[in-house]
C-alpha cells in the first residue's frame, strides 16, 4: 500500500493509470482485511489516489464508499489496567481518521460517483465523536457536502442537528 501511495503521488497520470488501474480493485479489497494496519495503509493509498488521480477511483466507488463510511465510524475501545488506574484506548482511531481524510478528499475533489447520501451518516457520527480531530474532519466534510450536495445534507439534517448543536 505504501508503494502504491508513493507511485500515485510522484508519477504522471499516464504512468500511474497504467500501473495502478489494473491493480486498484485488489488494493481496495484490502479495506476488508482483518489487520487494522493494512486497512489504514490502504486508506492512505486511497487518499493519495483520490487527491492526485481521482478519475482512477470512479469505477470503484460503489465498492469503496460503503467501506469508507463503515471505517469512518469504527470504534475499537478497550480498557487497559494500569494498576490503580484504568485507561481507555481506541484502537480504531487511526483508521477512523484515515477514512475521514479519504472521504474529505473525495468530496473536495468532487469525484463522480460519490454517493453523498451514503456519506452523511458517517459525517454525523464524526461530528458527534468525542475526539476533537475526528470532529474537525467531520465538520470539514460537512462543509464540502453543503457546497457539493446540499440536498443530501438537508435530507439528513435531523441526524446532524444534535451534533452541531453540541459543537456550538
Amino acid at each position: 500500500c505504501g508503494c502504491a501511495k508513493a507511485a500515485v503521488s510522484c508519477c504522471g497520470l499516464d504512468e500511474a493509470a497504467a500501473a495502478l488501474a489494473p491493480r486498484l480493485a485488489a488494493l481496495l479489497a484490502l479495506l476488508d482485511d482483518a489487520d487494522l494496519d493494512v486497512r489504514k495503509e490502504c486508506l492512505v493509498a486511497l487518499h493519495a489516489t483520490a487527491h492526485h488521480h481521482a478519475s482512477l477511483l470512479a469505477p470503484h466507488l460503489a465498492f469503496a464508499t460503503p467501506r469508507l463510511t463503515e471505517l469512518a465510524q469504527l470504534q475499537l475501545k478497550r480498557v487497559v489496567d494500569l494498576g490503580p488506574f484504568k485507561h481507555t484506548v481506541d484502537d480504531g482511531l487511526p483508521v477512523r481518521k484515515a477514512a475521514l481524510a479519504a472521504l474529505a478528499t473525495l468530496v473536495a475533489q468532487r469525484v463522480a460517483g460519490v454517493d453523498c447520501a451514503v456519506i452523511v451518516p458517517a459525517v454525523a457520527a464524526a461530528c458527534a465523536d468525542k475526539v476533537a480531530d475526528v470532529q474537525l474532519a467531520g465538520h470539514q466534510i460537512l462543509g464540502g457536502l453543503c457546497g457539493h450536495a446540499p440536498a443530501a445534507v438537508l435530507g439528513a439534517s435531523d441526524s446532524l442537528l444534535d451534533p452541531l448543536d453540541k459543537a456550538v
